[in-house]
């Protein structure tokens, strides 16, 4: 499949995903159709080396400890099929993440977490990684790649396996992890990760705009301060869009 013909899929795709994925808290996708990843996604143990999850705790609390496959044979099949498909998959994805959280909790376990899949395989096609802003998407999908070098080269020496399944899911509801995700929440004004509210950026961006433009028609030293801050602004905020 051509680099054009599976881009034009992942953008009939992303947004239906998007759409499902996003009823708890928004999200922003990120598409990979890096080299590594079609090996991946196209190779004869994809489909079970994908069951099996990660293996390191860094590269699972980024991306789950699963991926969601979406199963997808462009010789025979085309984006419709695909996007028919979508709402069971992601629902099955998140009864079974549900599953998994009722058998391995703790009675001090943290509640449950966003059920919903990080990383989307579609072979043929590549990788999609959903996260609440673009940067977290990015580094997602650099992490599950991590991953995949992982598997293929245990796989080249000896039999991949993944974390048990209670292992796994003490790492990922360990309470410094929550405490941590906790605090993260808690000072989004310090925290790459989290954009602060639109409404907020908006208005503080046009006003520092207005100043600007209303300092440099008065000819005055004040337009420097001003665009000073503008430009701050935008490379702090530009975070969000993946810049």
């Amino acid at each position: 499949m051509s680099a054009e013909s599976r881009r034009q899929i992942a953008a009939a795709v992303m947004p239906a995903i998007r759409g499902l994925i996003s009823r708890q808290s928004p999200k922003v996708g990120h598409f990979n159709d890096s080299e590594p990843v079609l090996q991946f996604v196209n190779s004869e143990a994809f489909g079970k080396l994908a069951a099996l999850g990660t293996s390191c705790p860094d590269h699972f609390l980024r991306t789950k400890i699963r991926p969601l496959v979406l199963p997808f044979e462009p010789s025979r099949e085309t984006q419709s099929d695909l996007l028919e498909r979508l709402p069971a998959a992601v629902e099955a994805y998140r009864g079974e993440y549900k599953a998994y959280y009722d058998r391995c909790k703790r009675p001090n376990s943290p509640a449950m977490r966003d059920p919903n899949a990080v990383v989307h395989l579609i072979p043929s096609v590549g990788m999609i990684t959903f996260a609440a802003d673009k940067a977290t998407a990015r580094i997602a999908s650099e992490f599950y790649i991590n991953a995949i070098n992982v598997m293929r080269e245990s796989s080249g020496v000896s039999t991949y396996r993944g974390l048990p399944e209670q292992e796994a899911f003490d790492i990922e509801y360990w309470l410094l992890e929550e405490a941590k995700l906790q605090r993260r929440a808690s000072r989004w004004w310090r925290t790459p990760s989290t954009p602060p509210p639109t409404a907020s950026v908006t208005s503080l961006f046009m006003a520092i705009c207005s100043m600007w433009s209303s300092a440099t028609r008065a000819g005055s030293r004040c337009s420097h301060g001003a665009y000073d801050i503008a430009i701050w602004l935008n490379t702090y905020f530009m975070r969000f869009e993946g810049g």
